[in-house]
C-alpha cells in the first residue's frame, strides 16, 4: 500500500450504493431509504455457486409514537439479482416496539423485537438466502454473534436501565428458528454454522445476554457482559455455551445494511 496513492480497485469484490435519510422535521417519523449493490466473483449459497450480482432495496422508519412513551422501528429490504445462473429472491424484515417507563432517575425501557431473514427453499438453482452484506458485531441477534441475519426467525425482548449517567444495564433474551429447513444456519460472518440436509428441525436455540455499557465519550463505549447460549446442533441434543466478554467499541455514524451504527470493536472473550 502506498499512502500517497489511491488503492487500486478489485473486480473480485465490489460494493456500491446510495443511502438517504429524511429528517424528523419533515416527517412524523424518521425515514431511511437505501439501495446497495454487491458484485462478488465467487459466492456459494446452499449449493448454488458463481459470481454474485445482488441488489438490495430497503426502507427503515423509526421514532416516538405521538407524544407517548412508546417508540417504534420498522425496516424491510428486498434483494434481487443472480448467483451464477440462479436468480435471487430474498428479503428481511424487522420490527421493534419499545416503552420507556416514566421513572426519570433510571429511565427503564422495555422492548419487544421480531426479526426475519429469508432462507433458501432447496439446494441449487435460485437463491432465497438473504445476504446480510457487512454486519456489525454485537449489533443484532445476540451479543456473542452466534447467529447471523440469514435464514432466521427471531423473536426477542429485553429491558435496559440507567442507574447512573452514561451507564446502561441491559438484559435481553433471544429465540432462534430457521426460516427454511432446507437451508443452513449462518453465523455473524455469514459462514455456515449448521449445514442443511441433516434434519428438518427448525428450532436452533436461545441466547440470554446481560450487558453493562459505559459511554466514556461520544465515540467510545466500554462493554462488559455475560451470555448463555444453548444452541441446538440440529442433529444432536442442545449444547450449552457460556461466554464472558469484555470489549471496547469505537462508534462513528448510524448506517449499516439492516442496521444502525458503524463501529469497530476490540474485545476479549473467554469460553466457560
Amino acid at each position: 500500500m502506498d499512502k500517497y496513492k489511491f488503492d487500486k480497485s478489485s473486480p473480485d469484490h465490489q460494493f456500491f450504493g446510495l443511502y438517504t435519510t429524511a429528517p424528523a422535521r419533515l416527517l412524523p417519523m424518521n425515514l431511511d431509504l437505501y439501495y446497495l449493490g454487491a458484485n462478488n466473483r465467487g459466492a456459494t449459497f446452499n449449493s448454488t455457486t458463481g459470481r454474485e450480482n445482488r441488489h438490495t432495496l430497503g426502507l427503515r422508519t423509526w421514532g416516538k409514537i405521538d407524544q407517548t412513551n412508546w417508540d417504534i422501528e420498522l425496516e424491510g429490504a428486498g434483494q434481487f439479482g443472480t448467483v451464477g445462473s440462479g436468480n435471487i429472491g430474498a428479503g428481511m424484515f424487522t420490527a421493534v416496539l419499545g416503552y420507556t417507563f416514566p421513572i426519570k432517575e433510571w429511565s427503564p425501557r422495555a422492548y419487544f423485537e421480531f426479526d426475519y431473514a429469508s432462507g433458501d427453499r432447496k439446494p441449487g438453482g435460485g437463491v432465497g438466502t438473504f445476504n446480510q452484506l457487512f454486519p456489525n458485531g454485537h449489533s443484532y441477534l445476540g451479543y456473542i454473534d452466534y447467529i447471523g441475519r440469514q435464514n432466521i426467525i427471531t423473536p426477542n425482548a429485553g429491558i435496559a436501565i440507567s442507574p447512573i449517567q452514561d451507564l446502561t444495564l441491559t438484559l435481553q433474551q433471544y429465540l432462534f428458528w430457521r426460516a427454511s429447513d432446507r437451508d443452513s444456519i449462518y453465523n455473524k460472518s455469514s459462514a455456515v454454522f449448521r449445514a442443511a440436509g441433516t434434519t428438518h428441525a427448525r428450532y436452533v436455540g436461545a441466547e440470554t445476554d446481560l450487558l453493562a455499557t459505559y459511554n466514556f465519550t461520544r465515540h467510545l463505549q466500554g462493554y462488559a457482559g455475560y451470555s448463555f447460549s444453548p444452541v441446538a446442533d440440529l442433529s444432536k441434543k442442545p449444547a450449552a455455551t457460556r461466554i464472558a466478554t469484555s470489549s471496547t467499541r469505537h462508534c462513528s455514524t448510524r448506517s449499516e445494511t439492516g442496521g444502525r451504527a458503524s463501529c469497530s470493536i476490540q474485545r476479549e472473550t473467554s469460553l466457560r
